[in-house]
């Protein structure tokens, strides 16, 4: 018999209240994309600012998918603009890029002193060398620009909407990787005050030392700003979804493995009531049951409750009315029970593919249900080709394939339970690259080896500078690497069908830019190598630098060829989505990639008995017309918002029953 299920006791508008009134300069809200963080950050930013009418607020996006201006109701930009509604409060989109631009404008005189000190480089290498994206360089400028916005007196309150999971813990270990950065310069630099103080007895600091100088200030205060809990604090976002759920709680793991101070945790579209339909009740029921889990998981940390919203939230006024909805919860709740069977409707079958088309890239924005979607239609393609292989990969740094299937999925090809011809894999990108760099360093102390301590100390400066180079691999390059692995199984042919689940929205729109990058810098490297040859050889570097361009020009061959690969939209009826969809699409299409089709998940059906289902059903109906306005060619495939679990093969391949064509494309515009 299921538990009877309480509500929690409101908490005089609950922990986020209290994380409002503490005064704390730096609030950095993030999670697994698609969770609301954007909405939850607006919505703390507003409530600072109301309740404190004295400060000077500031709320900032991050990320490289901007969704803050539709948010607070205006058009943001580089510089703080003010948001409608709130008299104390502006709003700021930072563009990492620009902000690396004018880094490299303001400092590269003594970059390009650095280099030509410590290095054999002559002016054009040099020139080369400082058009390179460096390893996560353009997010430090970012959050180099929050440490600014706090030391500049401007604010005394910043909110910043961080990039999705994987990414943001990725940005929070930016600043020991730039002091590898930094320590390489101070190595290239250490060779030229060594040879002045031979041949002049003295050496005088000049602009490149104040530089290395600033920068190694500039690392030292953010780092102590991030591990202060005085001074900053990190608010998770999650929603009452398993994948969602174990996604949050590798987070909460992350951030504590690196001394950050966790405020709250956000339980984002919680459904108050159950309803009067099947659906909703056994939505209400699962969902509470999470909550009482994640409650029992997380004893000392406070956890605020936002009920779920039929609209989209827009603008001050209405963030402020949402976030004043928050209830905290305070006693504990039942463990899990049954969920009963959803409402049926109406089954069909997901799209196939066309005859020759062997790779598929599922993108779309966070919290769209990507991830899903990419294993449903992997599961689909292995049950209805039995006597074909199947390989389901992520490229995505916070792989969530194991909590999609149910199960652990290894770095090496791992068979799905149910499912003899479909194989999965999870390549951790830092351990692949990691090898390759021990591979390297290996081959430089094999070719400085013949060199004795009495050849100079000159010698141990190009050493070290020749081992540093790795240092300055441009961000991204791990996560190729193991795209480079896909090449080659697709090169031998070990599968018939390749599915990707790729990095949220902008980061997919990087992703697709990081062969021509990394061509790039495998080019400058290549010949900053050759620089060096008559001081040593690297056969074993030069050879991997080689078979690595030819990798990624392989790959970038078969995501450019419209007969072997398609990129599959997901999006969800919502208007940040539809935005989110137009954006990705015009850059899939703008790196050369067949774009077909878009699958929309999570809409509600008319039940006739639940004015909340019916209210959402009208909804989103209007959107699913948008979006057929807004993507004329497409073939448009609707996936119902379902009850319960979608986790393991049995549940993947019940969303599939329930799936139908919208819309089904001129057959001219699917070719």
């Amino acid at each position: 018999m299921p538990h009877e299920l309480r509500e929690p006791r409101r908490l005089a508008g609950g922990p986020l209240s209290v994380v409002a009134d503490d005064g704390v300069g730096l609030l950095l809200v993030g999670g697994k994309g698609g969770v609301g963080k954007t909405t939850v950050a607006a919505a703390l930013a507003v409530q600072v600012a109301e309740r404190f009418p004295e400060r000077r607020c500031l709320v900032v996006s991050t990320g490289p998918s901007h969704t803050l201006s539709g948010v607070v109701g205006a058009s943001l930009g580089a510089v703080p603009q003010r948001v409608p509604g709130a008299a104390n409060l502006l709003g700021l989109e930072m563009d990492a890029t620009s902000l690396l631009r004018e880094f490299k404008a303001r400092h590269g005189q003594a970059l390009r002193k650095i280099l030509g000190r410590g290095t054999y480089l002559d002016e054009p290498d040099i020139s080369s060398f400082l058009e390179l994206s460096f390893p996560g360089l353009d997010e430090l400028m970012a959050m180099f620009e929050l440490i600014s916005l706090m030391k500049s007196g401007d604010f005394d309150s910043i909110v910043v909407d961080t990039a999705p999971t994987g990414h943001t813990l990725r940005l929070l270990g930016l600043p020991a990787l730039a002091a590898a950065w930094v320590s390489m310069l101070d190595r290239m630099m250490e060779k030229h005050r060594f040879m002045s103080k031979i041949f002049s007895r003295r050496y005088r600091r000049d602009e490149a030392d104040e530089f290395i100088a600033k920068l190694n200030q500039d690392l030292s205060r953010l780092t102590a700003v991030l591990g202060d809990p005085q001074q900053c604090r990190f608010l998770v976002v999650t929603l009452p979804e398993p994948v969602v759920i174990a996604e949050t709680l590798r987070l909460l793991e992350g951030l504590r493995h690196r001394a950050m101070a966790i405020a709250c945790l956000v339980f984002n579209r919680l459904l108050e009531s159950p309803g009067r339909c099947p659906v909703c009740r056994s939505r209400w029921r699962s969902q509470w049951d999470m909550l009482g889990a994640l409650a029992e998981s997380q004893p000392e940390l406070p956890i605020a409750v936002l009920p779920d919203t039929s609209e989209e939230i827009r603008g001050a006024r209405a963030l402020a009315a949402f976030l004043g909805s928050a209830t905290g919860v305070g006693a504990p709740l039942p463990a899990r029970s049954a969920d009963p069977d959803p409402e049926r409707l109406e089954p069909s079958v997901l799209p196939l593919p066309e005859a020759g088309r062997e790779v598929f890239l599922f993108c779309g924005k966070g919290g769209v249900g990507k991830t899903t979607l990419s294993c449903a239609f992997a599961l689909q393609l292995s049950r209805e080709y039995p006597e074909r292989r199947v390989l389901l990969f992520s490229t995505d740094p916070a792989h969530s394939l194991s909590d999609c299937l149910a199960q652990k999925i290894r770095p090496e090809d791992t068979a799905i339970d149910g499912a003899g011809n479909l194989f999965a894999r999870e390549i951790d990108p830092e351990v692949l690259f990691a090898a390759w760099k021990q591979a390297y360093s290996r081959d430089i102390e094999a070719a400085f080896e013949g060199f004795s301590t009495d050849s100079g100390v000159e010698i141990q400066f190009d050493r070290e500078v020749i081992a540093s180079l790795l240092d300055l691999t441009p961000p991204g390059l791990d996560e190729l690497m193991c795209l480079a692995a896909l090449a080659d199984e697709i090169e031998r042919g070990a599968y018939d069908y390749y599915v990707l689940d790729t990095a949220p929205g902008g980061h997919t729109v990087r992703f697709l830019e990081l062969p021509t990058v990394i061509g790039d810098w495998l080019h400058t490297i290549f010949n900053i190598l050759l620089k060096y040859r008559r001081l040593v050889r690297l056969p074993e570097v030069s050879d991997a630098l080689i078979e690595m361009s030819r990798r990624i020009k392989k790959i970038q061959q078969v995501f450019r060829s419209a007969d072997r690969c398609e990129a599959i939209t997901v999006t969800t009826p919502a208007q940040a989505s539809r935005e989110e969809s137009k954006r990705l699409v015009s850059a899939l299409e703008g790196a050369g990639i067949r774009t077909g089709r878009m699958l929309v998940n999570q809409v509600s059906a008319a039940s006739g008995s639940c004015r909340r289902c019916d209210q959402d059903a009208h909804r989103h109906a209007q959107e699913l017309g948008r979006l057929r306005d807004a993507f004329p060619a497409m073939g448009i495939t609707v996936f119902p918002r379902l009850a319960g679990e979608l986790r393991g093969t049995d549940n993947l391949a019940r969303l599939l029953r329930f799936a139908h064509a919208e819309e089904l494309a001129p057959v001219e515009a699917i070719q």
